[in-house]
């Protein structure tokens, strides 16, 4: 490791321990980092020092009890393994980042991946609203939560953390997903919500879980129930990661990505799409039962023959069902 270090410019070697030293202070590396501003991307320098010395890395992580685990859908470089060191978080940080969630997630859904913008007001209001924050919060306790995701690369803040107001924009990046799956945020907030005495329901308001419909889901192994759920989960929590596929559904032969599913993969190891250029998309079709109104929110994809991961996605949503036509085109 020494005379791969010495074989390097001194300008390269001090950008690769930077590098590292990165890695174990904040576990994550993006390859574009983003003005909240003016939302203007910029290329990360650490990202591309991974992608040069991946194999040097990897081997120096090994020996430390590490792990470089490369994401290719999401772009990003993070440290995993019994070497890390775990961040203690206190319950007042985990609400924000359950609420940093929730936005994100909203957001997406909404306004697409380039305006997953907030600031401290609309998250007071999510607290609010959720009742997973109801009473005042410091600014020490808002500043010490927005540190640790800052740290961590949840969030990017135009300057420093302590001069951030109510009004300052906050970035938040998809990482948020590897920190707050959508499994664990039900839990946490049924959690926390219970703990404030949350749960119960104030006067005048309508228990809408009340006498709630169960839906069962089931068939026999194989049916496609996981190639469901995954593609509802693609779609709700804004992300095309393989990390948040159904990992139990897996074998030896086949290791789910959306890549895969998009190009009809099959148990014997061959694709229904393999060696084209095709176009698709992931729908959900929602029902409000109360206003008795359709709004449909999806993902399309543009796929090449030769792509080895999925380079051009967008988020879409509109009021009504899914057309006719199933958004296809003369031209496909």
């Amino acid at each position: 490791m020494v005379n791969y270090m010495e074989e390097l410019s001194v300008t390269e070697a001090e950008n690769l321990k930077k590098t590292i030293s990165a890695l174990f202070r904040q576990t994550c590396i993006l390859q574009v980092k983003y003005d909240p501003v003016t939302l203007t991307p910029r290329d990360n320098l650490h990202y591309e020092i991974c992608v040069r010395h991946r194999k040097f890395i990897e081997d120096y992580l090994s020996v430390l009890g590490c792990e470089l685990v490369h994401d290719p859908q999401e772009h990003i470089f993070r440290l995993t393994g019994e070497g890390v060191a775990v961040e203690r978080l206190n319950v007042t940080a985990t609400k924000i980042i359950l609420l940093i969630k929730i936005i994100y997630r909203d957001k997406i859904l909404g306004e697409g991946l380039n305006a997953t913008v907030t600031n401290l007001a609309e998250i007071r209001e999510y607290g609010k609203n959720t009742n997973l924050i109801n009473e005042k919060l410091t600014m020490a306790e808002w500043k010490d939560a927005l540190y640790v995701m800052s740290k961590h690369q949840i969030i990017e803040v135009p300057g420093a953390i302590q001069n951030v107001e109510d009004q300052t924009k906050i970035y938040i990046y998809s990482t948020i997903n590897l920190y707050c799956s959508g499994v664990d945020i039900q839990a946490l907030m049924k959690e926390y919500v219970d703990e404030e005495g949350g749960a119960e329901v104030e006067a005048g308001e309508e228990d809408i879980y009340k006498n709630a419909d169960v839906n069962l889901f089931s068939g026999k192994s194989g049916s496609g129930k996981s190639t469901v759920m995954d593609a509802i989960q693609v779609v709700l929590y804004g992300s095309i990661s393989a990390t948040f596929l159904n990992k139990a559904a897996d074998d030896a032969k086949n290791r789910r990505s959306v890549l895969s599913y998009l190009r009809g993969a099959q148990k014997d190891g061959s694709y229904n799409r393999d060696g084209q250029d095709f176009c698709s998309q992931i729908v959900l079709e929602i029902f409000d039962t109360g206003t008795k109104v359709s709004t449909c929110i999806g993902v399309a994809f543009e796929v090449g023959k030769n792509d080895t991961d999925i380079r051009k996605y967008t988020f879409f949503s509109h009021s009504g069902k899914i057309p006719e036509d199933e958004y296809l085109t003369e031209k496909g």
